[in-house]
């Protein structure tokens, strides 16, 4: 027990950590992002996520975490049933009986997973662009450094807003071309 918590009998609550979800599009930009408590859960964010595209959703690529029934109803909503939703499936994943609508995208998945491997099926269905969210995680903390300097919840979600918005204007003003330099 710390001296400061002996001392006042009680613990110093430091509001635990955030998380932060985003969505971003082909090109790197962030157009989509929330900031939550450290519980906040990824597929449960998807909605307001969502709502703040302005265009329509054409693809959709996440982790594992949003592998559940109301991500792919949520993106393959009525008129959007051209929308490609790449999630890997939980393991052990199996087929539903009667998949039908968006959910039937996971039953191919899970269908070729277990034909081709899940390393071949990443690569054939362009999963490794989840890299790109990834990515921009990396930026975001590099440019910006891993701890929100705001102390409220209202502060640090503005932070991270304006935060979004200088990684974006930064990918606007242009990004480096990387040549591999073999010797």
């Amino acid at each position: 027990m710390r001296w400061n918590c002996r001392k006042h009998r009680k613990t110093k609550d430091r509001g635990g950590w955030r998380k932060l979800h985003l969505g971003v599009d082909d090109k790197g930009f962030i157009v989509a992002q929330t900031l939550t408590e450290s519980t906040g859960d990824d597929a449960a964010m998807l909605p307001e996520l969502l709502s703040q595209v302005d265009a329509p959703v054409k693809r959709f690529t996440g982790d594992g975490a949003y592998d559940r029934r109301s991500t792919y109803e949520q993106i393959g909503e009525p008129g959007t049933e051209d929308v490609v939703i790449v999630v890997p499936p939980r393991w052990p994943a199996t087929k539903s009986a009667a998949a039908e609508g968006p959910w039937a995208q996971r039953d191919r998945h899970v269908e070729m997973i277990d034909e081709v491997g899940r390393q071949a099926w990443q690569k054939q269905v362009g999963y490794r662009q989840q890299a790109r969210v990834e990515g921009t995680f990396l930026r975001y903390k590099r440019t910006l450094g891993c701890a929100l300097q705001a102390r409220e919840f209202e502060a640090q979600t503005k932070e991270s807003m304006i935060g979004s918005n200088i990684l974006n204007r930064m990918l606007e003003l242009g990004r480096s071309d990387s040549v591999a330099v073999t010797g």
